[in-house]
């Protein structure tokens, strides 16, 4: 009663100011997210075809809480935009912060962190230069871990392109990327209209960099940074944005799974 009536009392609060928008939530969740029985049926099927492997982190999850846990959640953000154009800025500045904790009541005892930063300048005629930080680190507490589904991924489009999507950073026994406690990305891209108005066209060249963490011990040879470099083309089409780029990596390790060609919808970066 005492926690129905706080989450009632706290709700939700929002509030906009011009371009500022912080953000406040309670949130409490029941979630049967794994089964127990469904990840020893997993594991029995490899079993019959002899291939032995370690207890995934799903199954883990399920021995160390249960296929069913509570959450009580707090989450507070806040943006800025002061960019010229939502589609195609050139000038201004995008940031977002974000932070969740799991309260320790719950089943779940773990905090994160994010902050996106995205500048936009022009730098000599039509050209413009974005440059874009994406920062995240977040771990548990009180004895309990960071759960495997909260951690921070990278790679792909939005984030190092040349790389699949959320491929980088320490994997399991099967080459699949597992997440880490810390996020890193940068990114430097150069715009040049080849086409103005409402259709139009803009070609790029990027540099991107990225490193998902957990302690540097785990799997040195993947917590390091991955580079690439490449071109792309960004069309305001009448079904939407698109995007397209090649990405050339630039300093790929044995296990990287790469894909250079790579396209995104909805949005230019």
């Amino acid at each position: 009663m005492i926690i129905t009536g706080a989450l009632l009392l706290a709700g939700f609060v929002y509030f906009e100011a011009h371009s500022d928008h912080p953000a406040f939530d309670v949130r409490f969740f029941k979630n049967p997210r794994f089964s127990a029985a469904s990840a020893s049926a997993a594991l029995a099927f490899f079993a019959l075809f002899g291939i032995t492997f370690f207890l995934t982190f799903y199954y883990q999850f399920v021995r160390e809480f249960g296929s069913t846990t509570n959450s009580f959640i707090l989450s507070a953000g806040w943006s800025r935009d002061t960019r010229d154009d939502i589609i195609y800025p050139s000038k201004g500045t995008l940031q977002s912060a974000l932070g969740e904790i799991g309260l320790p009541f719950g089943d779940l005892s773990y905090y994160k962190l994010n902050y996106l930063i995205q500048n936009f300048w022009p730098i000599y005629g039509d050209f413009v230069l974005m440059l874009r930080g994406d920062l995240g680190y977040g771990d548990g507490y009180s004895g309990k871990p960071l759960p495997f589904f909260k951690a921070f991924y990278a790679g792909g489009v939005g984030s190092v392109r040349g790389y699949e999507t959320a491929s980088l950073g320490p994997k399991d026994i099967y080459g699949n990327a597992t997440g880490g406690k810390r996020k890193i990305v940068g990114n430097a891209e150069l715009f040049y209209p080849i086409m103005k108005g409402d259709k139009s066209v803009r070609a790029s060249v990027f540099f991107d960099a990225g490193q998902i963490y957990i302690d540097g011990n785990t799997e040195p040879l993947y917590e390091t940074f991955r580079y690439s470099s490449g071109v792309g083309l960004a069309w305001n089409s009448p079904v939407g944005p698109l995007k397209f780029s090649y990405g050339i990596p630039l300093n790929e390790k044995p296990g990287d799974k790469l894909q250079r060609f790579q396209f995104q919808v909805g949005t230019v970066f």
